[in-house]
């Protein structure tokens, strides 16, 4: 399930404020007081994720800024769309900024093509803290093999499931968009990370036995800190030529 939340403000704001730290400590200011309170806490899986905003660049006065929630927990979703529709605009650091829409939505078919709407983090090394790049000895085989470890690895989680895999690749065609090198801010001390934005990743067919477990990945995203709005993914529609 997905929540769209379109972003308006009265005067100009950097795109410096639109920063995934930012936004992630607005979304669990909404949860206080909720069942999902202590979340932030949660050192596993959180299941949830968000898109990079849109369009990019700074909020222009009268202009219109959007970015899109999704989980698969439709309590968590329907949870946030009620604190937000109750409050009326979210903070991003010292900013406040009017939320002039809400609008909840699930996607209602199962898509055999994705795309990526926030770039895909994986960690090669957490005591180096060295991220997967192609420019730094990256491969196919170890991109597709570590986002099918790390998908199971959630979903097992989600559903509490002692027993689950698959022999086949997780997508069977892909193309590459771009690297991306991310900076991001938090208690004043500066991190990077290093994410991979994919133009399509595509299964030629999904067995009816593996049919929740994509569902599952369109909703929670794919590869590491998908919490901080990383690897969010969108259904790719293919259009007729």
């Amino acid at each position: 399930m997905r929540l769209l939340i379109n972003l308006s403000s009265t005067y100009q704001i950097s795109s410096d404020y639109f920063n995934k730290y930012y936004f992630q400590s607005s979304l669990y200011s909404f949860l206080i007081n909720t069942n999902f309170e202590d979340l932030h806490n949660n050192k596993s899986f959180k299941f949830f994720t968000f898109s990079d905003f849109f369009p990019s660049g700074d909020l222009l006065e009268g202009g219109t800024k959007s970015i899109i929630v999704s989980s698969p927990n439709k309590d968590f979703i329907n949870t946030l769309h009620e604190k937000m529709l109750e409050k009326g605009y979210i903070y991003l650091l010292d900013k406040k900024i009017d939320i002039k829409s809400l609008k909840i939505y699930e996607i209602s078919w199962l898509p055999k093509s994705y795309e990526t709407g926030s770039p895909i983090v994986l960690q090669m090394d957490t005591k180096l803290n060295k991220y997967f790049s192609f420019r730094d000895n990256g491969t196919i085989t170890f991109f597709l093999r570590r986002i099918k470890e790390n998908a199971i690895k959630k979903y097992k989680t989600y559903y509490n499931l002692e027993d689950f895999s698959f022999e086949e690749t997780i997508f069977d065609s892909l193309m590459f968009k771009k690297e991306i090198v991310i900076n991001l801010q938090k208690s004043g001390k500066k991190f990077i990370m290093i994410g991979s934005m994919w133009y399509y990743l595509n299964k030629n067919y999904i067995p009816k036995k593996l049919s929740n477990f994509y569902k599952f990945i369109l909703d929670s995203g794919l590869g590491e800190k998908n919490s901080l709005g990383f690897g969010f993914l969108n259904p790719r529609r293919i259009r007729a030529t």
